[in-house]
This record gives structure tokens, C-alpha cells and sequence, in this order.
């Protein structure tokens, strides 16, 4: 509830939601990012991968300048699922590191928020951007003026699973039983 006052906000911090898949890492992410709109706020939401892909595109076109902007400008930039998209990501890595960075210390310098979530541990960033000392850069600049919140517990998408299995009548006709999959 501290987090709905949005006071990180106004003192330009940011935060760093860091968990596994399904614990509502997201959610929270982009109803705090919805709250700072309705007051006012401008926000963007992108997930590290779409942005990255957008980047690269852009450095291919000598229009790097223009798209660095749009990701600097707002008030708020909620990057979702660093660390995710990892296989996709092989092809461009040899950048990844020096693009993400641009965005990061120009918003760094600007003094404007972030919300990251991630599902990879702190110290897999540089496998997951192609650089450790690119990487410590970012990581430095980020957890400077941030709020870093763990997420932990069970996937909420497994539990609803569970729960919603547990309704079901057992299959009596020798078929695949649903609840057998687990996360």
C-alpha cells in the first residue's frame, strides 16, 4: 500500500521487482503504472525484450537518437520481463548491453522513475545482456535511487490450476487427468 502513494514517484526512485514466474511481479507493476496515470502521470510500458528489438531496429536505420527519446521522456518507464526472453535474444546480444544501458543513465540522469520486473537473479544480468561491465553499470545506476522488492512464493497461475482442478470430477474413462501438470 506504501508503493499506491506514489511518494517513490514524486522523488524520482524507482523499483525493482525481482521473483519468479506467476508471482504478480507484473501486476503490480502495471497497476502502479495505471494509478500514476490517473494522476497524471505520463507512463510507458514495454517489456525489455519489445524495447531491445525496438533499439536495435532503430540503430539499423540511424534513428537511435529519436527512439532513445521516446523511452526517456515519460515520467514513468515500466520495463516487464527482463531476463525472460533470453533465447530470442542470442541474436542481438553482442548490443543488448550498451542499448539497455543508453536508456538507463539517460533516465538515470534525468531523474525519472522505473519500474523493472525480472525472474532472473541480479547477478545473471550480464549473461542475459552480453556484458558483465556494461551490466554493472546498469545495475549500479538502478539500485542507486531504487526500492529493490523479492517477490517469493508459489506461482499464482499454479495455484489457480490447483484450485480450479480440484472442481473437476476425476476422469474415470482412462483420459489424461489436468491437475498432473505442474509448474
Amino acid at each position: 500500500m506504501q508503493l499506491a502513494t506514489l511518494d517513490w514517484l514524486r522523488q524520482h526512485k524507482s523499483i525493482l521487482f525481482a521473483g519468479m514466474s506467476g508471482t504478480g511481479k507484473s501486476h503490480l507493476a502495471i497497476a502502479l503504472g495505471h494509478l500514476a496515470c490517473v494522476h497524471g502521470y505520463r507512463v510507458q510500458y514495454t517489456t525489455s525484450a519489445d524495447m531491445l528489438t525496438s533499439l536495435h531496429l532503430a540503430l539499423a536505420t540511424d534513428d537511435l537518437q529519436r527512439k532513445l527519446k521516446q523511452f526517456v521522456r515519460c515520467d514513468l518507464l515500466i520495463l516487464d520481463e527482463v531476463g525472460l526472453d533470453r533465447p530470442e535474444r542470442q541474436a542481438y546480444k553482442t548490443n543488448d548491453a550498451s542499448l539497455f544501458y543508453k536508456v538507463v543513465a539517460a533516465r538515470y540522469e534525468a531523474a525519472r522513475s522505473c519500474i523493472i520486473t525480472t525472474n532472473i537473479q541480479w547477478d545473471q544480468w550480464g549473461d542475459y545482456l552480453g556484458d558483465d561491465i556494461a551490466t554493472a553499470a546498469i545495475l549500479d545506476r538502478l539500485a542507486h535511487h531504487s526500492y529493490a522488492i523479492s517477490i517469493e512464493g508459489p506461482s499464482w497461475r499454479a495455484k489457480e490450476h490447483s484450485r480450479l482442478n480440484r472442481k473437476l470430477p476425476k476422469d474415470e474413462g482412462g483420459g489424461a487427468n489436468c491437475s498432473e501438470i505442474t509448474a
